[in-house]
């Protein structure tokens, strides 16, 4: 089995295959002169082999574990039957079982799931097949570099893109996962929730997206949150970061609300208050400054289900009747004679009731400037006609001025967002602070510690918190401007702290022998002054604050108070 993490030293390394070795291992592969000129990465696949396989499989070794040797057939089993080296099939042998009639056309059968490497050395697992018994845990990062689907059973494949995506487990539901075929072939869901959709696993795109999602990846660390809501929103904010992915409202006529958000969606499916949990998080998400948003449209809900599926009615004012019809009324300008069409109608020529002239030019005889109705359970004759509005959902009638209007929209992950994604993992890319006065991420990390064991040992109190400095108008190109602001803040913030850190777009801040409402009252004060030089020295950018306070208990650890510091503000 290729070991991810020794993959790239074994691509590396020597390229000289013993053939006297080959010949004795369990897996004997002919190496004749046609085989050659094979490339250096068949050569590497072949001394992993040889090295993962030994003398044979285990007991519990599941042939998908293995990239077959040459003229071997990669098999995959759906229940949890034992594997062993028959299972590999030698083509020559079984020639007639390795095909199979497609369209009336002989053709090779795919294996079900099959490994190779690309051209770039990185690990693919290949999907030539699906089946809901498939184990999600072989799919980690920590085997392979990225998925690639070779089918377009959109069914098949929204449920194992679906599985994926669910998965707690980061190495998997970060995974890189590529489509073949084209981005029409694919449903808006397949789509959204894929990395991209190429011909080859060679792709220049496909592998400099799998370096990208890799880079990214190799920044986060697992931060542990035990609300359900927290946790999907987390995960949602890993994903945008890794892949700079944009979290779209696509229009589906199977949601509630006639718009869905698949990586939402898939998290909450089958919740009744799917819609609802869904508000909640990305509400909560903008007001935190962690994710911003672009309108797309505008919406009217009901206001008992919140569904978006609507009959709007005219209903007769006398008995309530959705029973009517209507027709136009006429105008005869001669006589003024105003009444519905049918009375002027006679045969297929329009004759006034009044004064018996027969209309031929509308806007010269006449005009149409209204529409009446007609109730056909009552009778009644009307030009305004109640309307009600019916929820298909849960059957509730409305008055239209009692829907509840709702905003869709397009949500990107802010600086401020991804400074949360990166911090909560206690990186070592925060091991140093450019600003004068402010210790490193780590270095206040380790602070927070023995303040823990002080409070412990002394029975005191210390106080710890985190202040986030907005820029609104301000883009994220402009660093250079962007990190001046901070210095000057960190002069300003440091005077008052003990202990000041500063990442991103934030500063944490530690105050030994405080109560709360005393750190309340110094971070007001501080907070203020410090918008004040903000303001004067950059007078045309606009600034806003946050700022969280934690009380420091003698049972808290350093992880758990970043985490607050953090997630909390």
């Amino acid at each position: 089995m290729f070991d991810k993490k020794d993959k790239n030293k074994d691509i590396q390394g020597d390229k000289n295959v013993d053939k006297t070795e080959l010949e004795n291992d369990s897996f004997k592969t002919d190496i004749n002169e046609e085989n050659k000129d094979v490339s250096d990465q068949i050569s590497d696949q072949k001394d992993d082999l040889i090295s993962d396989a030994g003398d044979g499989f285990e007991e519990d070794d599941k042939i998908r574990d293995y990239i077959p040797p040459k003229g071997k057939t990669y098999v995959t089993m759906e229940d949890d039957s034992e594997y062993d080296e028959e299972d590999y099939v030698d083509e020559e042998d079984h020639l007639e079982d390795d095909f199979e009639i497609v369209a009336g056309v002989k053709k090779k059968k795919l294996a079900t799931i099959e490994r190779k490497i690309n051209k770039a050395g990185m690990l693919i697992m290949i999907f030539n097949d699906y089946s809901p018994s498939f184990d999600l845990t072989d799919i980690s990062m920590e085997t392979n570099d990225a998925i690639y689907i070779n089918f377009i059973d959109q069914e098949k494949l929204t449920e194992l893109i679906n599985r994926i995506r669910q998965s707690d487990l980061r190495s998997i539901y970060l995974i890189p996962i590529f489509i073949s075929g084209q981005a029409s072939d694919h449903n808006q869901i397949v789509n959204d929730l894929s990395d991209g959709v190429f011909l080859s696993i060679d792709d220049e795109l496909l592998i400099a997206k799998t370096k990208l999602i890799d880079s990214n990846i190799s920044l986060l660390k697992e931060l542990h949150v035990e609300k359900y809501g927290k946790k999907v929103l987390y995960k949602l904010l890993r994903y945008m970061y890794t892949r700079e992915y944009m979290l779209k409202a696509y229009i589906d006529p199977f949601s509630l609300q006639g718009y869905v958000y698949p990586f939402l969606d898939i998290h909450f499916r089958g919740d009744v208050f799917i819609n609802q949990q869904e508000d909640a998080i990305l509400e909560d998400a903008e007001k935190a400054g962690l994710l911003k948003s672009t309108f797309v449209d505008k919406i009217h809900i009901c206001p008992q289900c919140t569904s978006g599926f609507h009959n709007f009615r005219e209903l007769c004012p006398k008995c309530g009747s959705s029973n009517l019809d209507s027709q136009g009324l006429i105008h005869h300008f001669v006589c003024a004679h105003v009444g519905p069409e049918r009375d002027y109608k006679k045969s297929n020529i329009l004759i006034c009731p009044k004064c018996n002239r027969e209309l031929r030019h509308i806007g010269v005889d006449y005009d149409k400037p209204s529409v009446i109705f007609e109730c056909n359970d009552c009778g009644e004759y009307f030009q305004d006609p109640n309307i009600k509005v019916l929820c298909f959902n849960c059957k509730t009638e409305n008055n239209v001025e009692n829907l509840k209007s709702k905003d869709i929209k397009n949500y990107t992950i802010t600086r401020y967002g991804i400074g949360i994604v990166k911090a909560s993992l206690f990186h070592e890319e925060y091991s140093e602070s450019k600003f004068p006065g402010c210790y490193s991420y780590n270095v206040f990390r380790d602070l927070l510690a023995q303040e823990v064991k002080r409070i412990k040992t002394l029975k005191t109190q210390a106080i710890c918190g985190s202040i986030y400095i907005s820029i609104d108008n301000l883009d994220d190109f402009e660093s250079e401007l962007i990190d001046n602001i901070y210095m000057v803040a960190a002069k300003e913030l440091t005077s008052s702290a003990a202990s000041l850190c500063h990442f991103e777009d934030m500063f944490t801040f530690l105050l030994p022998y405080t109560d709360y409402n005393e750190a309340i009252d110094v971070m007001n004060k501080k907070i203020s002054d410090t918008n004040d030089v903000l303001n004067d020295r950059f007078a045309n950018i606009n600034f806003s604050f946050k700022n969280n306070i934690v009380d420091i208990k003698i049972d808290d650890s350093e992880d758990e108070l970043m985490n607050n510091l953090i997630i909390n503000i």
